[in-house]
């Protein structure tokens, strides 16, 4: 369930948003240094997990619940190290991934939670392709929240937010599969089947096998919904 559907309703709204971003919201892509810090290493700690919980817990409670803790986790990080935006994306990203885990109108409050944590994240970005996280989850959150009254979505921050990302990291798997999702939302198929394919071709990482099959398999599902030869989704 990777693209979807217009839902007429608010309850039933918010949990479609909630459901896309547990599939698609982006993973922070901070480098562990040769050397690591402190940090380093409970970043690296806290991308694993997210990867279990996204990838390979599928019960909707546990996975909720587990999310639940890693923001708590990630906002502990953030007190210990002000001024650095990884802690802050993280929170960012559990929030989002408790969003889609519980669904319902709660989810909203999630997300726009996690769309406070990016914002107070971008200032802090030294523009390196590590950054690029920041930018294309704020794209998700803007293609996908419901546009006013009821939430902040606009179609337009979102392209712009992803046209960021796009020029840190112009072939990462992660930066990919977001965008080319939020064009196949709006009509450019032919758009978001390159930028699918950017996914499949991206180089296995080392030490990130669970996170990236997990992106493989969802730029495959989105790929399977397009027609062959046509402008839309099958």
């Amino acid at each position: 369930m990777a693209v979807v559907l217009p839902i007429q309703g608010f309850t039933l709204k918010a949990f479609a948003l909630a459901y896309a971003f547990a599939l698609l919201i982006d993973a922070p892509q901070f480098a562990v240094a040769a050397t690591t810090s402190p940090l380093d290493l409970q970043i690296a700690r806290l991308e694993t997990r997210w990867a279990h919980l996204t990838f390979e817990i599928h019960d909707r409670p546990v996975k909720a619940d587990e999310a639940a803790r890693l923001a708590q986790d990630s906002r502990a990080l953030a007190l210990q190290y002000p001024g650095r935006p990884e802690p802050l994306v993280w929170e960012a990203v559990a929030c989002a991934a408790e969003a889609g885990a519980r669904g319902g109108v709660d989810a909203l409050v999630l997300v726009g939670e996690a769309r406070k944590l990016l914002e107070r994240a971008e200032p802090l970005a030294t523009r390196s392709p590590d950054d690029a996280v920041i930018y294309s989850s704020l794209g998700i959150l803007y293609g996908r929240a419901p546009g006013f009254p009821i939430g902040f979505g606009d179609a337009a921050k979102a392209r712009a937010y992803f046209g960021k990302a796009l020029a840190l990291d112009p072939d990462g798997a992660r930066t990919n599969l977001l965008y080319g999702e939020f064009l196949i939302r709006h009509g450019d198929s032919a758009g978001g089947r390159r930028a699918l394919e950017r996914v499949l071709a991206a180089l296995p990482r080392p030490g990130q096998a669970v996170e990236d099959k997990g992106l493989r398999a969802s730029a495959a599902r989105l790929l399977s919904k397009l027609r062959p030869d046509g402008p839309g989704p099958a």
